[in-house]
């Protein structure tokens, strides 16, 4: 099951605002007001998960420093450490297992060649 943590709290805030409606309409203040406040508090909660869940992990890397990376890194997959050129690129660059094993790879053909 792969739900985003933000559609957890939207659908809660949704569940607890609609509550705090009822036990309003049912004139319990007390209760209606902190279901509502909560329900509210839940929606920033929400916001907050979605807008960190687009944020980019990728970091800009001048070409200087890319180009002594990629000898690095053509030195380990040389040496058959395959791996540890995926956790430096990653860990220079930011970006995810999955495209730095792509670029790993693109470099290893490169190199073959």
């Amino acid at each position: 099951m792969n739900i985003k943590v933000w559609k957890l709290w939207l659908f809660s805030s949704i569940c607890y605002l609609f509550l705090g409606v009822m036990y309003l309409i049912e004139k319990k203040y007390l209760l209606g007001c902190c279901n509502t406040l909560i329900g509210v508090s839940f929606i920033g909660l929400s916001i907050t998960y979605y807008k960190r869940s687009n944020k980019s992990n990728h970091i800009e890397v001048p070409d200087t420093v890319l180009k002594n990376m990629n000898i690095e890194l053509k030195s380990l997959i040389a040496e058959d450490k395959k791996i540890k050129a995926i956790k430096k690129y990653r860990m220079v660059t930011g970006v995810g297992l999955k495209e730095a094993n792509e670029y790993i790879d693109l470099l290893s053909k490169e190199n073959l060649n």
